[in-house]
């Protein structure tokens, strides 16, 4: 299925593009780890107080990342 396959990508994270691209000053909360934990379910808000941040704070930087990381996206999910 599609989304295993971007999962299978996020988890793989060749050239570590997707642990590098945190939350200033917070490396633990990187693009990758967002992604993972909401591929297992957790909600933005679970995750904003699992990491006692903000859930605008999580939610606006997962949104740029993503645009951020599409042309990486496409580029590898249109190889498959």
């Amino acid at each position: 299925a599609f989304s295993e396959q971007v999962r299978q990508y996020v988890e793989e994270d060749p050239g570590d593009i997707f642990k590098q691209k945190h939350i200033r000053g917070r490396p633990e909360i990187n693009f990758q780890s967002i992604a993972l934990n909401m591929f297992e379910g957790y909600s933005r808000r679970e995750l904003a107080e699992m990491w006692q941040i903000k859930e605008q704070t999580l939610y606006s930087f997962f949104l740029r990342a993503c645009k951020t990381f599409q042309p990486a996206f496409l580029a590898h999910l249109g190889k498959s």
